[in-house]
């Protein structure tokens, strides 16, 4: 311990994450060669988000789970525009990201139902309607009042699947 004059054993074992190729920045001389040596012991690739969307699904479940229960919110049901969204993303804050916007919309959410206007604008940018005829992304649409309103309730509704009490104490 800092300041003893005796020593103490300890067991450790040490877990570094980069995102650079370590062995270029050896080539490179940026990086200490001995050290890389030492933190070679077991190397464990794994890709970011952008390339394993099969994930996605899987992930956006288990970060809700876990913010469910941090937020002590109910959040049950995702719309599948939501999941188009998310996999339509670039994601280049990958999980922490995707961890974060999930965090904002389960915040923003006064239902149990995550919609796309519930997402940051940053993911709503890339994200298109499959279902629009135009498929115009989202930022660009502009609508009156009363479309929003009508579009929220039809969301609303499909998302509690027609069960107009849920709807109306959503609403």
């Amino acid at each position: 311990p800092l300041g003893s004059k005796t020593a103490q054993n300890t067991d450790a074992r040490i877990i570094a994450a980069t995102n650079v190729a370590l062995d270029d920045r050896v080539a490179a001389s940026a990086f200490r060669e001995d050290l890389f040596y030492r933190l070679q012991v077991v190397k464990i690739h794994l890709p970011p988000l952008r390339e394993r969307p099969e994930d996605l699904r899987d992930l956006v479940q288990a970060l809700l789970a876990r913010i469910n229960h941090d937020l002590r919110s109910g959040i049950t049901h995702i719309e599948e525009a939501v999941l188009d969204c998310l996999h339509d993303y670039g994601w280049p804050g990958n999980v922490r990201e995707l961890e974060n916007a999930l965090l904002k919309a389960a915040a923003l959410s006064a239902g149990n139902t995550l919609t796309v206007d519930l997402l940051p604008p940053e993911v709503q940018a890339n994200c298109t309607r499959r279902g629009d005829s135009q498929a115009r992304p989202l930022r660009n649409r502009l609508a009156s009042l009363a479309e929003m309103e009508r579009e929220h309730v039809e969301r609303v509704l499909h998302a509690t699947a027609w069960h107009r009490g849920e709807a109306c104490e959503i609403l």
